[in-house]
């Protein structure tokens, strides 16, 4: 089941829409697909890593009124701010930390 098949399941899922069912495979072939796609695919790295960090109760709330404006995943959005404010000089980004003036 790919990621996208599981996505869709879930969101009939939610709406209470019935589930599609799946062909039925043998354990057999299953066994040789997954051995197969491991000769096929090297292992990839994957693009993130979790992390964990502290935000004010004000900083939650607007990310995640940030991310429900825009339509986009929370994790996201942070990863498009830092890699806004990575861009900037620093001059600009000193700037800006004082204009904010957040603790």
């Amino acid at each position: 089941m790919s990621i996208d098949d599981f996505i869709d399941g879930a969101n009939r899922y939610a709406m209470g829409l019935p589930q599609q069912r799946g062909a039925v495979i043998s354990l057999e072939e299953l066994r040789h697909r997954g051995v197969a796609n491991q000769l096929a695919e090297p292992r990839r790295t994957p693009p993130f890593r979790k992390a964990t960090f502290t935000l004010s109760e004000s900083a939650i709330a607007h990310l995640a009124e940030m991310a429900t404006d825009c339509d986009i995943a929370k994790s996201k959005l942070m990863r498009y701010l830092i890699e806004y404010h990575y861009q900037l000089s620093p001059e600009e980004r000193q700037l800006i930390e004082q204009q904010l003036k957040i603790d």
